[in-house]
């Protein structure tokens, strides 16, 4: 790894840690948004596969080390790693803001519908049902009730907050990759 992916992961990571503990000190548990998918979209977006991958490993493992490690510690972590890999390998450049929406907001549906189940499959001996388990969680009323489709909500603010950034990083990227391409020619 260089100097800049170096550069990069930590600082990602560190974006990441420190917005999940401020999400947490204001709010609680209460999930509204994944600000560790969120630095990993955006890490994968900025550096490639190889920064995304590990900010999405690092964001969740040391933000659960300060909250609390568990067994979904690994789950989220792993998948995290997985994601940030492989929105690494999209390129993303030219794409628009309602297609950057839609592949946050369907990766990060599919994060939470993953590390659902594979918590869930321990406890359930039928995976069809952990997976329906997976599923309803995402919609059914939690914070005493007054909160529903908590799930969406959540891919939702990840989702906007995410091509918000994108779309801030593409537009300051532009002029420069313009300047780039005036000079080969």
């Amino acid at each position: 790894m260089d100097a800049r992916k170096a550069a990069l992961t930590v600082t990602f990571t560190a974006m990441g840690v420190a917005l999940r503990l401020l999400k947490h000190a204001v709010a609680g548990a209460l999930q509204f948004v994944n600000t560790p998918l969120f630095a990993t979209f955006v890490a994968a977006y900025v550096g490639g596969s190889v920064v995304g991958g590990l900010t999405g490993l690092l964001t969740f493992f040391v933000s659960d080390a300060v909250l609390g490690l568990g067994p979904w510690t690994l789950v989220n972590s792993a998948l995290a790693l997985l994601i940030g890999s492989a929105w690494g390998r999209i390129d993303l450049r030219g794409s628009t803001a309602a297609e950057v929406f839609a592949l946050s907001f369907l990766t990060s549906f599919a994060y939470d519908v993953a590390s659902s189940f594979a918590l869930y499959v321990i406890f359930f001996s039928d995976p069809r049902v952990a997976l329906l388990y997976a599923l309803l969680g995402l919609f059914v009323p939690v914070a005493g009730g007054y909160l529903l489709g908590v799930g969406p909500i959540t891919e939702f603010t990840t989702a906007a907050l995410t091509t918000l950034v994108a779309s801030k990083l593409a537009r300051q990227a532009l002029p420069a990759r313009e300047r780039q391409h005036g000079a080969r020619h």
